[in-house]
């Protein structure tokens, strides 16, 4: 079957386009997903692995895509004895994942430092293995929190190949077909494409350059695009036991976790060196009210099931208005206030 569908993609799709795809095996097999054992789950990724590159040997083929980062250097030493192709190791985590578990010690981290400490983990046991060089991808872990998604971004930082996202929309029958609107289900979408902060998080994460420009330590990413021109992101985070709000840490609670946010709004002075010629600057957040559709919703009266003209309003209402253009006084070193609320972000464009 392996071979057959992995067959099938590259007569459709190509060889050349198929090779760039990563294929994963099996989905946390070291939970409720999988039946069997670990030898089990071991055989079928051999199997598996073997019928992939059967079709074509340039395919990257991985795993464990295990839970709570389970099962990483296992699998790698199980590969390496067995010469069983191996191109990544991928795995999940969770911030409210059981850090006994994953450390050995509940309660180790703040919840805010879980997924990067669990990653710093996972590259330790990569670089001790026997094939210290694989890439290492984290294919799930989430978050509805605006100001966490940014700081888990920028604290992983070196840590992985890529990371992502679960998951794109709301709609999907995992734990059942979601009903109704602003449910706790995960996506950074809710039912009829609206957009939640999550999704708006990423929008402004993607504007940010691909070159690093070095920073002072804090809840800050600034960086420089291909342009010249510079996107510096900074956020507000709530930390979760400042907070009745349980979007650090549980990733699907988007509704009435996010409307209960509690903690101190916050003025974060910038000091940028170098911005030469730099007469203005573009503001654009994320809060609780800038990019998230719910205030309009209860506007509405808080439909379960909106009409065709109430999901319109909800899904304008729930796009980032344009950047606010704020001036900047000239010279050589420019100082830069920006008032942030509980858990919000903000990315400051500065154009050529």
């Amino acid at each position: 079957m392996v071979y057959a569908f992995t067959d099938h993609c590259v007569k459709r799709y190509g060889s050349s386009e198929v090779s760039s795809w990563k294929f994963e095996v099996w989905n946390e097999s070291n939970i409720v997903f999988w039946a069997g054992s670990q030898d089990e789950y071991f055989e079928l990724y051999r199997q598996s692995a073997l019928a992939i590159k059967r079709v074509d040997k340039r395919i990257p083929v991985g795993g464990p895509a295990t839970a709570q980062l389970d099962w990483i250097l296992d699998l790698i030493e199980y590969c390496a004895h067995q010469g069983v192709p191996i191109d990544f190791v991928s795995t999940h985590v969770y911030a409210d994942d059981p850090q006994k578990h994953i450390f050995g010690k509940e309660h180790l981290y703040p919840i805010e430092q879980v997924i990067p400490r669990g990653l710093e983990k996972v590259k330790s046991q990569v670089e001790s293995s026997s094939m210290r060089s694989l890439p290492i991808w984290l294919t799930e872990w989430s978050s509805q929190n605006p100001a966490f998604i940014a700081d888990t971004v920028k604290n992983c930082i070196g840590l992985f190949e890529a990371m992502s996202y679960w998951t794109f929309s709301n709609v999907f029958e995992e734990t059942g077909v979601p009903s109704g609107i602003f449910n706790n289900a995960f996506g950074m979408l809710d039912q009829w494409g609206i957009a939640r902060q999550s999704f708006n998080a990423f929008v402004l994460l993607h504007k940010l350059g691909d070159l690093l420009v070095h920073t002072d330590d804090g809840p800050i990413i600034a960086t420089q695009r291909a342009d010249g021109s510079f996107a510096v992101l900074v956020w507000n985070l709530i930390p979760a036991s400042d907070s009745r709000s349980a979007t650090n840490g549980n990733a699907p609670a988007s509704t009435g976790g996010m409307n209960q946010w509690t903690g101190q709004a916050r003025t974060f002075r910038l000091k940028l060196a170098g911005l030469r010629a730099r007469n203005s600057v573009a503001v654009s957040q994320v809060n609780a009210k800038v990019g998230d559709a719910r205030l309009k919703w209860q506007e509405l009266g808080s439909p379960k099931y909106p009409t065709p003209t109430e999901i319109a309003t909800l899904r304008a209402a729930a796009e980032l208005p344009p950047p606010e253009i704020r001036p900047l006084a000239p010279g050589q070193v420019t100082e830069f206030s920006i008032a942030l609320p509980p858990n919000g972000i903000a990315l400051l464009e500065y154009s050529q």
